[in-house]
């Protein structure tokens, strides 16, 4: 290996001593440079092909099916506007607009979140946006 190095390293004068050197050992000057470059060439490959079969690992795991227009379903629709009346409260207006099986106190918590209400306080004409969940 170290007369490979030799061989290229060398200056004109001391090329003969490098040229025994690579003979002695039955390797000629252009072969040991076809033997670096085939090296080099090699690792070079091995790791192209380790990357290559990497990439196509991720790619093969990460496909998903194609989703088209139709199949997209929406998720939270435009919430409705109410105007509150006379005498309404966030619970009387949880009441009747919250769905089967949901809690008033979670559909409160959802219009205030909503809305962005700090207090459980409303005012006559106040416009309230509702959660989509309704019924």
């Amino acid at each position: 290996m170290q007369a490979y190095y030799t061989y290229t390293n060398t200056t004109s004068a001391s090329s003969a001593n490098a040229r025994k050197s690579l003979s002695t050992h039955g390797i000629r000057p252009k072969e040991a440079a076809f033997r670096i470059n085939g090296k080099r060439f090699m690792v070079f490959l091995l790791l192209f092909v380790f990357c290559s079969s990497f990439g196509i690992i991720l790619q093969a795991n990460g496909e998903r099916e194609d989703i088209s227009p139709q199949q997209v379903s929406v998720v939270n629709p435009a919430p409705a506007i109410i105007y509150v009346d006379t005498g309404e409260s966030l619970w009387s207006i949880a009441q009747d607009h919250a769905s089967d099986g949901q809690s008033v106190r979670s559909y409160i918590a959802s219009i205030k979140k909503l809305n962005g209400l700090h207090s459980s306080l409303l005012q006559e004409g106040q416009a309230l946006k509702l959660p989509a969940a309704s019924k």
